[in-house]
């Protein structure tokens, strides 16, 4: 896994925080593969939050400012399952992914 141990804890910390201590994140994609260089990091959070869609997006925006302001502004994706994720999807961050 190519992430530092400041980005893991920071990753893990900025999760609890905003979707609080029951969510859980993955890290997924290129970055999971040691022998690969570059990519973007590719975060796969299960929060049980039922939430208005207007502050799902309000929470994933503070969760990269927050993070960013933590690692630094590097590319992040991140995809939160709300419940409603795509099976295809789903399969593949539980195939790939490592948890945090």
């Amino acid at each position: 896994m190519r992430l530092n141990e400041k980005e893991i804890a920071a990753i893990k910390e900025v999760t609890r925080e905003v979707f609080g201590y029951q969510s859980t994140v993955s890290l997924f994609g290129s970055r999971t593969d040691n022998s690969k260089r570059g990519g973007d990091i590719d975060l796969f959070i299960k929060c049980n939050c039922q939430i208005s869609k207007e502050e799902q997006y309000k929470l994933k925006i503070k969760f990269l400012v927050w993070l960013k302001k933590i690692i630094g502004d590097q590319k992040i994706d991140v995809l939160i399952d709300w419940g409603q994720l795509l099976e295809n999807v789903y399969e593949t961050v539980q195939r790939e992914g490592v948890k945090l």
